[in-house]
């Protein structure tokens, strides 16, 4: 899902995991923090929204001929990743107090919040990295759909945890769903198939879950994740939760 974070970017230097817990790197030349004007971060910002390429940080859990970045990294092994193409579809200012930056980000799943600070940093000559990150939206979860530990631990306590829980029909609300009766329920807690309808055929390209959806039973339980098949005309079970 898409997501969108709050991040806190600190001009003036890099570091070699681009966030505050890597080793300063040494860059000749660097453009004092003093010489950047709030109208010159906004525009090297504006250069990062779009579709662009991303290489990912050498401290990270990707995999590289089977090892992980961030392990080869650690033993001084030369880390080259591949540039990845992501979609960053805002970024906002929202506090200038140089030398740090506070930023919303609007980007596509698998955005490197802590490759964009190092970007934007070295765009600008004077380097950066990411000193603070909060998630703020993932999917169609915001912090305003958040529990507080401490609220939650109350409820524990009076016994109405339960209030709290999202239905599993609901946490994918942005998907279409499928309404099952009860011999196609029965059908998919097996693993069959069923029919899927040219209606469903032609919204297999909106929306979120692109080609995929939730099938709900006739109570509204959630029952299944299902990808369509457009050659047969079939829903194929992916994943069953109703079982019983």
């Amino acid at each position: 899902s898409d997501k969108r974070y709050q991040a806190t970017i600190r001009l003036g230097s890099s570091t070699d995991t681009y966030d505050s817990e890597g080793l300063t790197v040494s860059q000749p030349d660097i453009v004092p923090v003093e010489n950047i004007t709030e109208d010159l971060f906004q525009e090297t910002l504006d250069q990062f929204v779009g579709e662009i390429e991303q290489i990912p940080p050498p401290y990270s859990a990707i995999k590289v001929q089977g090892r992980k970045a961030y392990e080869m990294a650690r033993e001084g092994e030369e880390v080259e990743l591949a540039p990845r193409k992501i979609n960053v579809y805002s970024l906002e200012m929202l506090e200038w107090d140089p030398p740090e930056v506070v930023v919303d980000v609007f980007c596509s799943s698998g955005t490197y919040v802590r490759s964009l600070a190092n970007d934007v940093g070295q765009s600008l000559g004077c380097g950066g990295h990411l000193v603070g990150l909060r998630r703020t939206k993932s999917g169609r979860f915001t912090l305003r759909d958040a529990v507080p530990l401490r609220r939650l631990q109350e409820s524990f306590s009076l016994g109405n945890w339960y209030k709290y829980l999202i239905p599993a029909a609901e946490a994918l609300g942005d998907w279409r769903a499928v309404e099952l009766d009860a011999d196609q329920v029965e059908l998919i807690r097996h693993g069959h198939r069923v029919l899927a309808t040219y209606d469903d055929l032609d919204e297999q390209s909106q929306g979120s879950g692109k080609g995929w959806a939730r099938g709900i039973s006739e109570q509204g339980d959630l029952v299944a994740l299902l990808e369509i098949d457009p050659e047969k005309m079939e829903w194929q079970p992916r994943k069953v939760f109703f079982t019983s």
